[in-house]
């Protein structure tokens, strides 16, 4: 693993915290989204299920994820995915 991921993650490869910096919280998003199955998709609620295993404010942690494009949504905000690009 990365060493500038690994200081934000609890020894349950967990996330302790989200990182301030952008060049870090990049780092920890795209090893979260490697989580994710390339053009798998999923509900809201099967998104939110991965998120909150590795932090508790899923919310927010879904949002950048989408956000940096990580993880891609449908318009109507009710199917989720990864892209192949996020590989």
């Amino acid at each position: 693993m990365n060493k500038g991921i690994d200081r934000f993650l609890n020894k349950h490869g967990q996330l302790a915290q989200i990182p301030v910096k952008e060049d870090r919280r990049l780092e920890i998003l795209e090893h979260l989204a490697k989580g994710f199955e390339p053009e798998v998709k999923l509900s809201e609620a099967e998104v939110n299920a991965k998120v909150m295993a590795w932090h508790e404010d899923y919310v927010m942690l879904r949002r950048m994820l989408v956000d940096y494009k990580f993880l891609s949504r449908s318009s109507d905000g009710r199917t989720y995915w990864r892209s192949k690009l996020a590989e």
